[in-house]
């Protein structure tokens, strides 16, 4: 039963480390685009890009409705 508690904690901190460099990358690349300030010049190209993107997407979409 040792040799399973064992094997379970181990796992359980692989499991929480792998879950803090996630997070810890995801903080990271955050700042690039949202700081205190609130969004920065590239977070609002982004911004601006993803928008762009769904409305050609939904057009995109439309118009191969249309054309069946």
């Amino acid at each position: 039963m040792n040799v399973v508690n064992n094997l379970l904690a181990i796992v359980g901190a692989w499991i929480t480390g792998v879950f803090g460099w996630i997070t810890d990358a995801f903080t990271g690349v955050l700042e690039i685009f949202y700081d205190e300030a609130g969004f920065t010049a590239l977070g609002v190209l982004l911004l601006l890009g993803l928008a762009m993107s769904l409305v050609f997407f939904a057009l995109r979409y439309i118009r191969s409705l249309i054309a069946k």
